[in-house]
């Protein structure tokens, strides 16, 4: 067995190196679904590389069984050669009618010269080149096996009209492509005339598959520059629009928390109007009267009565002012260092309650005695003295279970206190506004609706929180958060 060096060899060399170059410069694309052609490319470049490879052989001189052994390896490199670009052409220019059938033509074909006695004669033919110092050794086929040959080269050349076709219709690349595979049909047209005689020319089949391999891979790679470049422009643009989105919502939250601060503005006011003027007007009239009778010299008789109703109606009045002004410096009062015994605070808050309401709904106390709050003692106490009357009033008359539980519970620091009733309950919609000023579900003059206001700024000043929890009929939970400890003792029980 002789091996020498050839111009031959050497191209058929350089072809499969470079084949096999581009698709490992592709495979970086199998685990990019979006470049789905460019995977499949990679396993063309593979499949021609390796033809590349065997052709290097055909110029050795080899034993005959090596030599047919070759044969059968390099057409089978072939069919999976033209297999491959069969499924690639599908996946850039849309699938053909039975183009699965149509796949497994060249395989096929492949498989059956590959098989003993059945496409190829066993004989090797010698082709010298002397001018290139070389003898070619390739495998005789029967008259069958030149026809599945001419079926390999028809599967190919209905590839390069599709993309004739597609360059016709100013397909992206396809083109490219044409001009490609046209270079693989040239190339393996003159193989075929020369190992039939007609033409005394070297093989050039691997040098037009690795050009067509090179040609295709830049295409790609252009390809894949552009689609980036796209999606860099799409990114920054949708970057641009989310920015100025972003600008809209915030303009748009923007006006309307200043709806919303306006709405409050307007409640304020509007209840303000009510629970000032109201009372106010009275005052008026009876001032007015009072001096009408004393203009005509005598007094009227019910004068103890309307003195009276102007003294109630000026104690609304300086009530509701005094509730507002008492929300506004609980919010920015500083408690400094003070501290408190929350059961103490909670006793005498439920005392003042059942002055206010009596006893017909029983309020259970269930305060550890060992509960030291920071902050002002006698702020807590107005706020419980708020959320346990509206508890107990929560209760129907009719009810003779009614029950108002205050709960308590200090764990690291963090106290929480419930006041707990078995009331009417409230649903979604008034536990929104539970807290706003002069909102109250109560008939007119049996309530301004600042209690929970005045009693949620109270609690702001203690550095507290509040949770509502209500369902109609059965009953709500306010839960008051604090900081707190156990043990101890407060300097003054109410801390005030």
């Amino acid at each position: 067995m002789g091996v020498q060096f050839s111009l031959p060899v050497a191209v058929s060399g350089a072809s499969c190196l470079l084949a096999a170059y581009v698709a490992v410069s592709l495979s970086g694309f199998f685990r990019l679904s979006r470049w789905g052609q460019h995977r499949l490319f990679v396993l063309i470049a593979i499949a021609g590389s390796a033809f590349c490879g065997i052709d290097s052989l055909v110029t050795l001189e080899l034993p005959v069984l090596l030599h047919q052994i070759t044969g059968r390896l390099h057409i089978l490199s072939a069919g999976l050669y033209v297999a491959l670009w069969l499924r690639y052409c599908a996946s850039e220019l849309g699938p053909l009618r039975h183009q699965r059938g149509i796949e497994r033509v060249p395989v096929a074909a492949a498989l059956l010269c590959a098989l003993p006695g059945v496409s190829m004669t066993g004989r090797i033919r010698a082709q010298p080149m002397p001018w290139l110092g070389v003898t070619f050794h390739t495998t005789e086929l029967t008259l069958f096996g030149g026809a599945l040959l001419v079926s390999l080269a028809l599967a190919l050349g209905l590839v390069a009209l599709r993309y004739l076709r597609g360059a016709l219709d100013r397909k992206p690349y396809a083109l490219v492509h044409l001009i490609a595979l046209s270079i693989v049909f040239v190339c393996g047209l003159n193989d075929a005339l020369s190992a039939a005689g007609v033409l005394h020319t070297p093989h050039l089949t691997d040098a037009g598959m690795s050009l067509c391999i090179c040609v295709v891979g830049v295409a790609l790679t252009q390809r894949w520059s552009v689609d980036i470049r796209a999606l860099d422009e799409l990114s920054a643009s949708l970057e641009r629009k989310v920015e100025a989105r972003t600008g809209q919502l915030e303009n748009a939250r923007a006006a309307l928390n200043r709806a919303d601060r306006l709405t409050a503005v307007g409640r304020l006011a509007g209840g303000m109007a009510h629970e000032i003027n109201n009372p106010g007007a009275a005052l008026i009239a009876n001032v007015e009267y009072l001096l009408d009778g004393i203009r005509k010299g005598e007094a009227p008789s019910d004068l103890k009565e309307a003195l009276e109703e102007s003294l109630v109606a000026a104690r609304r009045i300086t009530s509701t002012v005094r509730q507002l002004l008492l929300v506004g410096r609980a919010a920015t009062a500083d408690s400094g260092d003070a501290t408190f015994n929350l059961a103490f605070v909670v006793r005498q808050a439920v005392l003042v309650v059942e002055r206010q309401h009596g006893k017909r709904v029983e309020i259970v106390r269930r305060i550890p005695e060992d509960i030291i709050g920071r902050g002002r003692g006698l702020l807590l106490e107005q706020i419980l003295i708020h959320l346990i009357s509206n508890a107990v009033q929560s209760v129907p008359t009719e009810d003779p279970d009614g029950q108002v539980r205050v709960e308590a519970e200090c764990d690291d620091g963090v106290l929480v206190l419930r006041v707990v009733d078995n009331g009417v309950g409230m649903d979604d919609t008034i536990c929104e506004r539970l807290f706003e000023p002069f909102f109250t579900t109560r008939p007119a003059g049996q309530g301004a609706g600042l209690g929970l206001a005045v009693s949620l700024g109270l609690l702001k000043a203690l550095g507290g929180e509040v949770r509502v929890e209500s369902h109609p009929g059965k009953g709500t939970t306010m839960t008051l958060v604090l900081d707190a400890s156990v043990g101890g003792g407060a300097k003054n029980p109410r801390a005030a």
